[in-house]
């Protein structure tokens, strides 16, 4: 959370365009009236509750306040996808633009890796050193950031190629699928290549089992992926030779700081926005020489500031995201399948990556309410169409 007021650009966007969209709904032919995401209502408006309560008796109410607006910040972005997403030439826009953004950040963390150097849009230059630079894009100074936010438009990529549906440019898209299996190679983010590992997996045991898959292109896509894993392999070898039970002693610790706070604070938490500030009151003898950072588990985050039902309220949040994007994953809609199946993919791999890791980054917190915004979208405009079909049956009748 951030420890102040924050204005970011895409949240300026998108307040630009929301109100746009509605002032010419008349003449862009977007008359339907706002649209709120009852889809994730209960689970968002727990998650305003349990901020604001949680601020009762924290020390640290300022920064409990700045988070909250940060949260609207979010839910900005969420009403602006859905009330701005209004048909399927729009969904096909925003998946072509997910998937340029996906080819243009690529070229980027290319570039950046073989200069060494991370520069970001505000104009730091950072040099990286070492056996694997691990840069960021312009997404963050940090590899692993980038990973979790190009890992929903890498994953819809891939559901484009192997889903049955009518996927127009398949060439280029594999082309972006290629570049983005790359550069998730190329963060050696161990959470991030489990995460699409399993977010692939799930896509791919859905799909079988409703027979929505293309075996030949499985098939292309698995040999484009073993080719990435042996043309990086003496990287790969190296990651993963590393001594990976320390790095989950290090976690583990931060985890037990975490713990301490929920069992001190179970219902209410330590407050929205505060951990970076109270933890250090909650270090017990066994972690106290330990790496003193915020807790890299989400789950455990959330609820250490707002309590055990805040954390509770996180999950949920990503159980309806994974259950309402698996419930339109049918035949009937071959042309939403890239997207349906690859939200469902990117629910499975970012519920594993935020095990294991916190978002880090403003952009990741911007694109998870991007697609929880981009599933309702879908949804409605899959409703909105069985309606008509169901409609014109009747009059035929």
């Amino acid at each position: 959370m951030p420890p102040g007021i924050i204005l970011p650009a895409v949240v300026i966007a998108a307040g630009l365009l929301l109100a746009y969209t509605q002032i010419n709904r008349d003449a862009i032919g977007s008359g339907r009236r706002l649209e709120w995401g009852v889809e994730f209502r209960a689970p968002m408006v727990l998650t305003l509750v349990t901020g604001v309560l949680s601020l009762v008796n924290t020390p640290e109410r300022t920064l409990g306040v700045f988070a909250l607006v940060y949260l609207c910040q979010q839910y900005l972005i969420f009403f602006t996808v859905i009330n701005v997403i209004r048909s399927r030439e729009d969904v096909r826009f925003i998946v072509t633009l997910m998937l340029l953004t996906l080819v243009v950040q690529s070229c980027i963390y290319f570039l950046q890796s073989s200069l060494g150097l991370i520069f970001t849009l505000t104009g730091e230059v950072i040099e990286q050193t070492g056996f694997f630079p691990r840069v960021g894009g312009t997404v963050s100074v940090n590899s692993l950031a980038f990973g979790k936010f190009i890992t929903p438009m890498l994953l819809i990529g891939v559901a484009s190629l192997v889903a049955d549906a009518p996927v127009k440019r398949r060439g280029y898209v594999a082309v972006a699928v290629t570049m983005g299996m790359a550069v998730v190679v190329m963060t050696f983010a161990r959470s991030v290549w489990g995460g699409v590992a399993l977010g692939i997996v799930a896509m791919l045991i859905v799909g079988v089992r409703r027979r929505l898959i293309r075996p030949g292109m499985v098939a292309l896509v698995g040999a484009a992926g073993v080719a990435i894993l042996l043309g990086y392999s003496p990287w790969i070898v190296e990651r993963l030779s590393a001594d990976i039970g320390a790095d989950y002693q290090e976690r583990k610790d931060l985890m037990t700081m975490a713990v301490n706070i929920i069992k001190a604070h179970p219902i209410f938490g330590s407050g929205l926005g505060s951990y970076p500030y109270v933890v250090r009151a909650y270090i017990t003898p066994d972690v106290q020489h330990s790496w003193l950072y915020a807790v890299h588990n989400v789950y455990l985050l959330r609820a250490a500031e707002t309590g055990i039902p805040g954390g509770l309220a996180f999950v949920w949040l990503l159980w309806r995201g994974a259950r309402l994007s698996l419930s339109e994953v049918s035949r009937r809609h071959r042309e939403y399948l890239p997207v349906t199946l690859g939200l469902f993919a990117s629910m499975v791999a970012l519920a594993f990556e935020v095990y294991w890791d916190a978002n880090l980054c403003i952009p990741n917190d911007m694109m998870f309410a991007f697609i929880l915004g981009l599933l309702v979208s879908v949804q409605h405009l899959i409703r909105a169409e069985d309606q008509a079909a169901s409609a014109g049956a009747s009059a035929e009748t």
